[in-house]
């Protein structure tokens, strides 16, 4: 089974591109040196995806009890604190990612590869790849301490993993006598000593990191953190040096114009050379309505014309003050375009009633 689950975890999963990946990540950490621990558990987590259902995660301390140097201990601790937040954001992203999975049914295998993992990410400083055969010898280990602890009697002194175990004089665990037994050897004093420095490293690191980072990078970059109203002087000093010459001054239409019109069409004049489209207007093809528009032109004289709001030019008779485009509608000079205002289409309908100028002619 475990075979077969090996099989399904690389094809279809493609688990060796996670191996891989893993295994090439930790590597990178090794090889700087100062995220050696980190990267030496994510190595060994690459080894553990290429066969994930025969092999397991534990911890080097249970492995070799006392062997790691007080020093290295203490700088593990150091990088897992480090490390302590990205590990619980990728952890929680794998809870979820395997719950998922196992509510697709198909993905279950996957999901409990994910699950196996989820520890080693959380925390890979110090993790070791084992066969499952060495880990239950280890949790068979533990098991035996501790039932030792629950009968009172003295802590076993164990062999680590490939080292003979010294006979117990008993088929039974429960029958073994305290006396036949070596004396305990006591690491204590090593761990508690290296989880000390660590703890008194670690936290003032970390807590300098979490003070003094920010203001770090945001010296680095002063531009990004001056605000506009500091810079909005700086850019009106220098503004000036540029030659008048290099910019072209833009060129702004006047909001109104004033003056003699001049039809172009039955729904276009031009004031000053400049040319006015009529708002709300349309023109018609109607020698007679030009005609007859130039005409009234003449005898309004001047006009004045302003933006109007849906677009074009809203021109009124300075001697009449009436609205050019509402007297071309109801004399039927031009038609009503489709933004025009509800007036210009009144003017339209009475022309249309009365059969003025273009009405008139269909």
């Amino acid at each position: 089974m475990r075979t077969l689950g090996n099989i399904l975890w690389h094809f279809p999963f493609l688990g060796f591109i996670n191996a891989a990946i893993t295994y090439l990540i930790g590597l990178l950490f090794t090889v700087t040196v100062v995220g050696a621990p980190l990267g030496l558990g994510l190595m060994e987590l690459g080894k553990f995806y290429l066969g994930p259902f025969g092999r397991a995660m534990v911890r080097d301390s249970d492995l070799e009890p006392g062997a790691e140097i007080g020093l290295w201990k203490a700088y593990s601790w150091i990088i897992m604190i480090l490390w302590f937040p990205f590990g619980l954001l990728l952890a929680a992203a794998m809870v979820v990612q395997a719950f998922l999975l196992c509510c697709t049914i198909i993905g279950i295998p996957l999901a409990i590869v994910v699950a196996k993992a989820t520890g080693t990410v959380f925390n890979p400083v110090g993790k070791r790849c084992v066969s499952v055969a060495a880990a239950q010898e280890l949790q068979h280990r533990a098991a035996l301490r501790e039932l030792d602890g629950l009968a009172c009697r003295p802590a076993r002194s164990e062999p680590t993993l490939g080292q003979p175990a010294a006979p117990s004089g008993s088929d039974t665990i429960l029958n073994v006598r305290s006396d036949d037994r070596p004396a305990p050897v006591s690491h204590g004093p090593q761990l508690s000593s290296g989880l000390k420095i660590g703890l008194a490293v670690g936290i003032p690191l970390v807590l300098a990191v979490a003070f003094l980072g920010p203001k770090l990078f945001n010296s680095s970059s002063p531009s990004a953190t001056i605000p506009a109203t500091t810079l909005q002087p700086q850019i009106q000093k220098l503004a000036p040096v540029v030659p008048a010459a290099v910019i072209a001054p833009a060129k702004q239409i006047p909001a109104s114009h004033s003056g003699i019109p001049e039809i172009l069409d039955t729904a276009t004049l031009s004031v000053n050379g400049q040319r006015l489209p009529l708002a709300g207007l349309r023109p018609v093809e109607m020698p007679q309505a030009a005609a007859a528009a130039r005409s009234y032109l003449e005898q309004a004289g001047g006009v004045t014309c302003e933006q109007a709001p849906v677009g074009g030019w809203r021109c009124v008779s300075q001697s009449k003050g009436l609205d050019i485009a509402e007297v071309f509608a109801l004399s039927g000079f031009a038609k009503a375009a489709a933004n025009a205002p509800d007036f210009i289409r009144n003017a339209e309908g009475m022309a249309r009633e009365n059969r003025r100028g273009v009405w008139g002619a269909s």
